[in-house]
């Protein structure tokens, strides 16, 4: 037994000798560059590709197998305008030693530092990448057989993250006539483990478009992807977009996005716990579910609350021009709620309610097929004082008795003939009260149709002053 235990510390003080000499013999002895021309042989060989590193690879062996690159560029395709499809400035890559024994892998933070990525499409449709994927597929082995995950060659993997910094993307189409540049652009990670949640921080500068817009877009939120790659879970996700461009409402967009959200590829569903969009001096909540989200038969629903705010800085905030009214207090504060239910198709908004000054609309809205609009509504006024949005009389101009024939056309012409033409709508509006043109009137019923160029109002009837009005308002377009 004593012969035992001394052959077998004799046997682990080899193994430990040999380990120290691994890890200060082999950095050096063994030169990384001494292999730098047979790596960039090979990576021509299968890419076609020129891999040019510039700068000196580093080595080391424990407690991290480490490898570090230093400036380093990889060739554009050819009829393709970058010069490199790919550069970098430094990359670091750490794996550590003891754990490969047991199939595990366990990386330190990938650092990538100064990428450069060029992204190209030309005008026959082409992109710059095309011919690495047709030569990965030619490369293809035959496929594996299914194995259970034990015989899998490493077992578990662990990344301590992913640090990104000074980076830029250049997106060029040709063909569409657009180029996009995304640059700086800075990516950190907390540990990645699979099936575990991450934390990701990304912010970047983008600019590009036609017409061009520019701003800076940033993303924190924490992200759960499931061992399957099916399942998605978003947790305190915060989207911060500040963009400028003519494209934009008031040629600027500042917004803020958060959200709670679960995604399932699998079953093809999404859910949000929470949803909070501000923007333009609105503040948007509420929440969605959606199912056969994959589909053409998608059903997208969910429940949405507008928080109080004034119309008129909306107006002015898409640079619109404010309306001159009667009564300067109007457009002076609102809120809306109402729930939504989206399928292929159709769009239906019910339990709408909106409170516009002092008046409440309540109701429900639908719109079928959207390149040819179906309307269909349902709504209720309690009171509306129409003067008072109505724009100020004005005394300089005098309103004349009789509408000369010059005038008469110019008003037929102002008639949006192709609009009414278009228009298919059924519905009915009631108003509880109304003053209009100094006019009053309450218990207002009007059934509204428009279809194939033929509006029609009834039954039309209202209460106005001791008396009563029915009528039946036809026109043809």
């Amino acid at each position: 037994m004593a012969k035992l235990l001394r052959g077998l510390l004799y046997l682990i003080g080899i193994l430990v000798l040999v380990i120290v000499a691994a890890v200060v013999v082999i950095p050096l002895v063994v030169d990384p560059n001494d292999y730098r021309d047979k790596i960039t042989q090979v990576v021509e060989e299968k890419t076609g590709r020129k891999l040019d590193i510039k700068g000196d690879l580093g080595l080391s062996v424990f407690p991290w197998l480490a490898l570090e690159i230093g400036p380093t560029t990889l060739s554009n395709a050819q009829g393709f305008t970058a010069e490199n499809f790919a550069a970098v400035e430094n990359v670091q890559v750490r794996v550590k030693l003891l754990p490969l024994l047991r199939k595990q892998v366990e990386m330190d933070k990938i650092v990538l530092k100064g990428l450069a990525l060029n992204l190209e499409k030309n005008k026959a449709g082409q992109t710059n990448w095309d011919d690495l994927s047709a030569g990965a597929e030619k490369t293809e082995e035959k496929p594996v057989e299914e194995t259970d995950s034990a015989g899998l060659p490493l077992d578990g993997l662990s990344i301590g993250g992913v640090e990104i910094t000074d980076a830029s993307v250049i997106w060029d189409d040709r063909s569409g006539g657009v180029r996009y540049s995304i640059a700086p652009f800075s990516l950190n990670t907390g540990e990645i483990n699979p099936g575990k949640p991450v934390s990701i921080d990304m912010d970047m500068q983008l600019e590009g478009g036609a017409p061009v817009m520019k701003g800076g877009v940033a993303f924190d939120g924490i992200v759960h992807l499931s061992e399957s790659m099916q399942q998605i879970q978003l947790k305190d996700v915060v989207l911060d977009v500040d963009l400028t461009g003519e494209s934009l409402p008031g040629s600027k967009l500042k917004a803020v996005l958060k959200t709670a959200a679960n995604l399932d590829l699998e079953a093809q569903t999404l859910s949000t716990s929470q949803l909070a969009l501000s923007t333009l001096g609105i503040v948007l909540e509420g929440n969605l579910t959606g199912k056969q989200i994959m589909e053409d038969a998608r059903v997208i629903s969910g429940n949405f609350k507008l928080q109080p705010f004034s119309p008129k800085e909306l107006l002015q905030a898409l640079g619109q021009v404010t309306p001159e009214t009667s009564d300067p207090a109007v457009l002076g504060k609102a809120d809306a709620s109402w729930a939504m239910q989206f399928e292929s198709d159709k769009l239906a908004l019910s339990d709408f309610l909106l409170h516009l000054d002092d008046t409440t609309v309540q109701g429900n809205l639908n719109v079928a097929q959207f390149a040819k609009p179906a309307i269909r509504f349902d709504l209720a006024v309690d009171s509306i004082d129409a003067d008072r949005y109505l724009a100020p009389a004005s005394e300089a101009t005098p309103v004349p008795a009789t509408p000369t024939t010059a005038a008469a056309a110019g008003s037929a012409g102002a008639i949006p003939v192709d609009t009414l033409r278009d228009l298919n709508l059924s519905g009915a509006l009631k108003i509880g009260a109304m003053k209009a043109f100094q006019l009053r009137s309450q218990d207002i019923v009007m059934n509204v149709s428009a279809k194939g160029g033929k509006l029609r109002l009834h039954p039309a009837s209202a209460n106005m002053y001791e008396g009563s009005y029915k009528g039946d308002v036809r026109l043809d377009v």
